[in-house]
């Protein structure tokens, strides 16, 4: 159960930062409100009035111009203060904090997490590091700041240095973090709907801080402590969102399911891509349908042969995504609907081909199973297909598909699996009439005998409405 305290200045704003607490949390909550809209106080002091007033263990210090992207994301921080005995858990902070006080002038590789900025209607990625995995801090910036509320009430904000709004949270970390473990995490995603303020109250207040701790600056968790002429001052790397195309083949076969794929992909907390589906029906009727939710879609051509069509209709989106430079395509079958926050994971990975995870269940006897559509090696000593088929290979067990892990994979469908353009330029799908396999098949063992790794991020599971399909597979072949 968390404590959620906000100093609010903006009715609108609070409104809708509540509401999306309220959905994306997955957890017990409660909301402190400090009402600051005539400056009575400083955040501070409403900070420490938020932490008499808590009933929870846990208390998150929030801006009101954020927007959390993340599901479960209450869950997910209950579980790291648990995992790190941790006093104090931020999204972006540093391991090593210089005489000058500001958390990002040591830049990389020392500043830690990311926060997504949206300032004058433009947006970018401020990536810190490099790292997906949570790190140690001495300081954590004041847009997320969870505590432990015994730290917390214990340590308390300084209201009367920092009595307007900079360095409260520095000054609180800094001092929390001598005795006590911090950690930055990046597997909470949240936009910020500000670019900061470091104007002249900043400076002030700057070295207010600076003189109240000059004797324990510079300070790290680092042991020894780096030398600060080998720091790469104010080097932080800022990186601009990739530009995604999303499609699919469809058909009138797929129609059950279009609404619910629709608001998936309304759902997704990306802020660059763009949306296409390519209709291969043998009419215009379901083209229209698709056209009658505002959703971007084109008639593609009709074949008697399923993998004619399909593969036909998705060298149409290959082609798009290269001509018209997009950074990736992500295979997202009208079928499957992935987590909102699914794109912001995948690109943090870093990988040129990754996929997630979504079932199918298969007949085996007279039993109907559930089978993972990733599949790693059953013999690494396989011998290299001369026939270029992949080796033997066997669907993810049930430990692999709970670790919450990347892991490398042989093989996997393309319902849900992000592509580099590197990669588009390299493979064209494609089939063999001599065989059954579809293009998804037929697109990994090109990976495969191209020595292009594939990856699959086990912690993202994505919905695969297949149940009430009303026709069957040999129907849509036809």
């Amino acid at each position: 159960m968390i404590s959620i305290v906000i100093c609010s200045k903006n009715d609108k704003k609070l409104s809708r930062i509540k509401e999306n607490i309220n959905r994306t949390i997955g957890c017990s909550s409660e909301f402190i409100i400090i009402d600051n809209k005539i400056n009575k106080y400083s955040l501070a002091n409403a900070y420490n009035i938020g932490i008499e007033k808590a009933r929870f263990d846990i208390i998150c210090f929030l801006h009101e111009d954020i927007e959390f992207l993340t599901e479960k994301w209450g869950v997910i921080l209950l579980n790291k203060f648990s995992k790190h005995n941790a006093s104090c858990i931020g999204i972006a902070g540093t391991d090593y904090l210089s005489e000058d006080g500001i958390w990002f002038s040591a830049g990389v590789p020392y500043v830690k997490g990311k926060i997504i900025h949206s300032t004058n209607g433009k947006e970018q990625l401020d990536q810190y590091s490099e790292y997906l995995k949570d790190e140690n801090a001495v300081v954590i910036d004041g847009v997320f700041i969870a505590a432990k509320k015994e730290t917390a009430a214990s340590i308390r904000f300084d209201e009367n240095l920092f009595d307007r709004f900079h360095f409260y949270d520095i000054d609180f970390s800094f001092r929390l973090a001598q005795k006590n473990k911090l950690i930055v995490t990046q597997d909470i995603s949240l936009k910020h709907y500000s670019g900061g303020s470091f104007d002249e109250e900043w400076e002030h207040y700057r070295k207010i801080f600076v003189e109240k701790h000059k004797e324990n600056l510079p300070f790290s968790v680092l042991n020894p402590l780096p030398k600060i002429n080998e720091m790469k001052k104010w080097n932080v790397t800022i990186l601009r969102y990739p530009r995604i195309l999303i499609g699919c083949p469809t058909s009138y076969h797929k129609e059950y399911c279009l609404e619910r794929y629709i608001t998936g992909l309304k759902n997704i907390q990306y802020p660059n891509f763009d949306i296409l589906l390519v209709d291969n029906s043998d009419n215009d009727e379901y083209y229209k349908k698709i056209q009658e939710y505002n959703i971007p879609a084109i008639k593609g051509p009709y074949f008697k042969s399923a993998r004619e069509r399909i593969i036909k209709s998705r060298n149409i989106l290959r082609e798009k995504a290269i001509n018209e430079d997009y950074d990736y395509f992500f295979s997202l079958e009208q079928d499957v609907v992935p987590p909102p926050d699914v794109l912001l994971k995948l690109i943090n990975h870093n990988k040129k081909v990754i996929s997630c995870v979504y079932f199918l269940h298969n007949i085996i006897g007279d039993k109907s199973e559930l089978t993972p559509q990733a599949f790693v090696l059953i013999d690494h000593i396989t011998n290299k297909n001369k026939e270029k088929k992949l080796p033997d290979m066997r669907p993810l067990n049930n430990n692999e598909l709970s670790s919450n892990k990347l892991i490398k994979i042989i093989s996997c469908g393309l319902g849900c699996v992000l592509i580099h353009k590197d990669i588009l330029k390299e493979i064209e799908f494609r089939y063999d009439k001599e065989t059954e396999a579809f293009d998804d098949r037929w697109f990994c063992i090109d990976l495969y005998n191209k020595n292009m790794p594939l990856f699959c991020d086990t912690g993202i599971m994505c919905m695969h409405y297949i149940l009430n399909r009303p026709y069957s597979w040999s129907e849509i072949q036809k």
